[in-house]
């Protein structure tokens, strides 16, 4: 009897220790951003339902991951500009883009290498993938948005979410 006693003090110990970044608390003030937001885009847009559906810590290795995808996104869009540029045999701008190509590959290559050996132990912040859906006049839209928060609150990515908010309220014009 004893044991069992002991186990569930030692286990309601460990459930009410453990701190989940999913609280009530994240998922009101993430509302609240994006009610904010979208009042400064379109103050006639409502949110019908928002939810939190993800969260996870941000280290130094998943920047390097997060920065090695947008670089490599960078670099195709660097080699369709080339391949335009030699379509229309314009020299001046195939060097350009050969020289740009053949550095980004470089960076590529030492990011992606520096991927294996990030630290995961030092955390910068939270990442928080929220669903939502919006409606303006009848119409309804819905979409995704992750947001990048550090340690100290701030909002990483928020011209990326106005950006993205702002094309989603024109979809429900």
């Amino acid at each position: 009897m004893k044991k069992l006693i002991l186990f569930f003090l030692i286990s309601a110990g460990i459930i009410t220790g453990c701190k989940s970044y999913l609280t009530p608390d994240l998922s009101s003030q993430l509302k609240n951003d994006l009610a904010n937001r979208l009042r400064k885009i379109n103050s006639v847009v409502v949110i019908d339902s928002f939810k939190v559906v993800g969260v996870d810590t941000i280290v130094p290795r998943m920047g390097k991951i997060i920065d090695d995808t947008i670089y490599i996104r960078q670099l195709r869009s660097v080699q369709e500009q080339l391949a335009h540029a030699m379509m229309r045999t314009r020299k001046d701008s195939i060097e350009y883009f050969q020289d740009e190509v053949s550095y980004m590959t470089g960076q590529i290559d030492s990011l992606t290498e520096s991927i294996k050996t990030a630290d995961t132990t030092h955390k910068f912040g939270i990442l928080a993938r929220c669903n939502y859906q919006v409606s303006k006049n009848g119409k309804h839209t819905s979409g995704s948005l992750f947001y990048f928060i550090q340690n100290n609150g701030y909002i990483f990515n928020g011209e990326m979410l106005d950006s993205f908010l702002t094309r989603s309220c024109q979809a429900i014009k």
